[in-house]
């Protein structure tokens, strides 16, 4: 399975799930794979976001998170 992976940095919108729908699409034609994965990553993601990928089955929503440690040298 082709897995398209789109990492956005803050809060991903709508705009961001047809970005990554549309690439998902350019790599159905190129890689002639009808199987087809997607996940999109960002810190947090909007409502309507959430709500345009609920109704894509093959495509993830994602949160990361990060942290620092500081150690004393």
């Amino acid at each position: 399975t082709v897995v398209v992976i789109e990492l956005k940095t803050g809060v991903a919108g709508q705009r961001a799930v047809a970005q990554i729908l549309s690439y998902m699409g350019d790599v159905v034609i190129e890689e002639d794979s009808p199987e087809i994965r997607g996940i999109l990553i960002a810190f947090d993601f909007d409502k309507k976001a959430v709500a345009a990928a609920r109704m894509v089955p093959s495509l993830e929503l994602k949160k990361y998170r990060f942290s620092f440690q500081f150690e004393g040298v």
